[in-house]
């Protein structure tokens, strides 16, 4: 598997492409993801994040319609709903990896990242020490 972050930004950013086209925001980001999750290092954890969220917007538009019938609240949803499809693959932050150094734990002569040490802390293999 080889690392390119900038096709997972690529594809974070193809969730735009509604913005141009009308269309397309589902469609891009789950043709990427599914020709390159074998390929690309962390495209599987990145392009499962994505079409979850797209198919999270569908799901609430679909919401939004018979809430304008009853109480006119649809309209405040769709003006939310596009905020927040236009913002959210600006600034939303992808999985978390062991590549990434804000994961990684103090010492910097550790080889394993936090959730390497939580997951050895719940199967019981590691003591936890309180010291005040």
């Amino acid at each position: 598997m080889r690392q390119d972050r900038q096709l997972i930004v690529l594809t974070h950013l193809s969730q735009l492409i509604t913005l141009i086209t009308g269309f397309g925001s589902l469609i891009l980001p789950l043709i990427l993801w599914t020709t390159q999750k074998e390929k690309v290092y962390q495209m599987d954890a990145h392009g499962k994040n994505i079409v979850n969220f797209q198919l999270s917007l569908i799901v609430y538009c679909l919401i939004c319609i018979p809430l304008i019938l009853f109480f006119g609240l649809g309209l405040l949803g769709f003006i939310v709903l596009g905020i927040i499809s236009i913002v959210f693959p600006w600034v939303r932050k992808g999985p978390r990896s062991a590549l990434n150094p804000k994961n990684r734990t103090q010492n910097k002569n550790a080889s394993c990242t936090i959730e390497q040490e939580a997951f050895s802390l719940w199967q019981g293999k590691k003591e936890v020490k309180i010291t005040r």
